[in-house]
């Protein structure tokens, strides 16, 4: 028995497909226009050094001067400065579709984090005499007392030396052993080859 295309079995989806596959493009767009404002805040904020909340931003305060962190203040600003596509996003989308909780800044920070360590290594791997590179890291505790280790990659851009952080390692033991045992594997991670360092 030979298939039968759709448009014979449902002539009707013929005529309703483009409307909705323009209607879905819209949304696409409207959907990555306000991830864009979002991303330009959060890497306005990453820029400056500013803490992305506050004491509280839940949004279950009754005083609400005081209980919006960092990003939502500048996500406010923006809708009043004129961004009319976030302003009505903000405004009439379903709570759980904000882009804007706790969860939603940390993974779009992740994916910030993820786009900018890529542009790193490309940097390195596209340099004229090789993906040469060196490590320098530093340990620092962070205001939770954990032990955080700095890794920064050293190479030449225009001939010029570059120093690049890529991440920090949180790390258990400080000794030069165990340090080595969190670099090694971040730099196999984020795609360099430790023959070349």
């Amino acid at each position: 028995m030979a298939l039968l295309s759709a448009s014979v079995v449902y002539p009707h989806l013929e005529k309703v497909d483009p409307r909705l596959d323009k209607k879905a493009k819209e949304q696409l767009e409207r959907n990555r226009e306000v991830l864009r404002s979002i991303l330009r805040c959060l890497a306005f904020c990453g820029g400056q050094g500013i803490a992305l909340r506050g004491h509280r931003d839940d949004d279950t305060s009754t005083d609400a001067d005081t209980s919006l962190g960092n990003l939502k203040s500048l996500l406010s600003l923006c809708c009043q400065s004129g961004d009319h596509v976030l302003k009505q996003h903000l405004e009439t989308c379903a709570k759980n579709a904000k882009y804007t909780s706790k969860t939603a800044q940390n993974d779009l920070l992740l994916c910030i984090k993820r786009y900018t360590q890529g542009k790193i290594i490309d940097k390195v791997k596209v340099q004229p005499h090789g993906p040469l590179f060196g490590v320098q890291a530093d340990e620092v505790t962070d205001v939770s007392n954990k032990e955080q280790l700095g890794v920064v990659l050293r190479y030449l851009q225009n001939d010029k030396p570059v120093e690049r952080l890529i991440d920090f390692i949180e790390c258990k033991e400080v000794t030069g052993e165990a340090l080595a045992r969190q670099i090694v594997p971040k730099i196999d991670q984020v795609g360099l080859d430790m023959k070349n360092c």
